[in-house]
């Protein structure tokens, strides 16, 4: 990702690869009524890891379905800003 940000000649002071990840949360937080998708779902699809050890030892679940329902309204969403 740096590296294809710096072919585009975007410098480390413009943007860097966590930039996405950051705007990927704060978007999918502020719009959660749009797309009907808990916060541990956004959490996991940026592959954080369970802050309570209770929870964290015992819930292995993957939640797929809702993942992939949130990466396909991800890259609705920015399809429909960059047709605007």
């Amino acid at each position: 990702m740096i590296s294809a940000l710096r072919r585009m000649g975007y410098t480390k002071d413009e943007i860097v690869g966590h930039g996405f990840r950051a705007m990927f949360s704060t978007v999918c937080n502020e719009k959660r009524e749009e797309h009907n998708i808990n916060y541990d779902i956004i959490e996991l699809c940026l592959a954080h890891k369970e802050r309570n050890a209770i929870r964290g030892a015992y819930n292995h679940a993957t939640n797929l379905g809702d993942r992939t329902k949130l990466i396909q309204w991800w890259g609705d969403y920015l399809e429909s800003i960059v047709l605007q």
